[in-house]
């Protein structure tokens, strides 16, 4: 019986230390705030854009820089935020709950951030940048080892933190600043609208394609594209497809027909040696002049010397975007997509002289499709068309 008092004593004593110092209420804010800031952190993932910010940025101040390089950037930037959100502040309530100095709590969550940061860097870039995240990664261990065995001021800990971070992006900005300088941005002439719809899918979803709804013909522009769903013929869906003929020099459309064809079985146009265009539509040809009327087939009236396929036009990284007839002039196409579907993030064209296989200039696509733009050359290789229906446009190659 003797024993229950002194139980019942030992008891009261924990719950008034409890009580007093109001320990449980400072650890139970921690599940709270791991649970708020892994909400947070998955919001983030989604909400946080600074790859499309930071091509946005570039655009308009019309900086001559590979997308792909800055968005080497952004994705760092981006990961260690979204760490950032996930760990601060659960090592703040960790800290709290223990009463350690808030500085020295936030200054633990930035740690295990950069830790993370540098492991992601680490498992995702070639050597090189391997290096740099090796040694940011030692940076943020010497930090936490100064935090745990040594009394060491907030500031020099900060300061070997944030060189640490800074550190991840040396290999980014070296590329960046050493990189080959890049081609100019090609002079455009005009811009129009064809069919302000997002109707983007069947328009712009295949490399193939690309290069096979648009083509020059004398002093016109010849386009093809899906305009819309036409209803069903029995059971297989219909689309309307729609043929313009654009003035060159102006982009104004002078000549236009439409037809109704099976969903999905695009037509493609082809530019002939004598100015006129091959039509083909579900596997029949028809031969059109410029103005879109009915011509008569000649000897000479071939197809365009291009015939390659994507999968052997392709090099590197870059899509077939078409070549001059005269042969002087070729263009690769270059993107970034993501998500899943999957977004195109920038997408960019690169025009090469033929003769040396060095870039002579560069555009930037500002109203992105779906997949691929399309593009073409004048005969002459001195005109490249690229774009889409939402925006088509007239460039002049140096």
């Amino acid at each position: 019986m003797a024993g229950k008092p002194v139980a019942a004593q030992a008891v009261a004593r924990i719950l008034s230390r409890m009580s007093n110092g109001r320990i449980w209420v400072r650890w139970f804010l921690v599940p709270v705030v791991l649970a708020a800031s892994t909400v947070a952190a998955w919001l983030a993932l989604w909400l946080i854009a600074l790859d499309q910010a930071i091509l946005s940025l570039v655009a308009s101040a019309h900086l001559n820089f590979p997308p792909s390089d800055l968005l080497h950037i952004a994705d760092l930037v981006s990961v260690f935020l979204i760490l950032a959100i996930w760990v601060v502040p659960v090592a703040w309530a960790v800290g709290f709950a223990m009463r350690a100095r808030a500085a020295l709590a936030l200054l633990w969550g930035f740690a295990i951030s950069l830790l993370l940061t540098a492991t992601f860097v680490w498992s995702r870039a070639h050597p090189y940048s391997r290096t740099f995240a090796i040694a940011a990664g030692m940076g943020a261990i010497c930090g936490i080892v100064f935090l745990v065995v040594r009394k060491v001021p907030v500031r020099p800990v900060l300061a070997v933190e944030v060189a640490s971070f800074l550190l991840l992006f040396v290999p980014s900005l070296l590329v960046v600043v050493l990189e080959q300088k890049q081609p100019p941005p090609a002079h455009k002439i005009w811009s129009v609208v064809l069919q302000k719809e997002s109707w983007q899918g069947m328009n712009t979803g295949s490399e193939y394609g690309a290069t096979r709804q648009l083509t020059f013909a004398g002093d016109r522009i010849i386009a093809v594209f899906d305009a819309g769903s036409a209803g069903y013929d029995g059971k297989w869906p219909q689309s309307k497809y729609r043929v313009l003929s654009l003035d060159r020099d102006t982009g104004a459309v002078r000549n236009q027909m439409e037809f109704t064809g099976r969903w999905g079985s695009m037509p493609y146009v082809y530019g002939t040696r004598n100015g006129k265009v091959d039509l083909v539509n579900a596997g029949r040809t028809s031969l059109l002049n410029p103005d879109l009327s009915q011509a008569e087939a000649t000897a000479n009236a071939k197809g365009s010397v291009v015939t390659a396929s994507p999968e052997k036009a392709s090099v590197g990284k870059g899509n077939f975007a078409g070549v001059s007839q005269n042969g002087k002039r070729f263009a690769l196409q270059f993107s970034d997509q993501r998500g899943d579907p999957s977004v195109l993030l920038y997408e960019r064209f690169v025009i090469y002289d033929s003769t040396t296989a060095k870039p002579v200039a560069s555009i930037l696509i500002d109203s992105l499709p779906e997949r691929q733009s399309w593009s073409a050359f004048s005969p002459d290789g001195r005109y490249f068309a690229v774009g889409n229906p939402n925006k088509l446009s007239l460039y002049a190659v140096p």
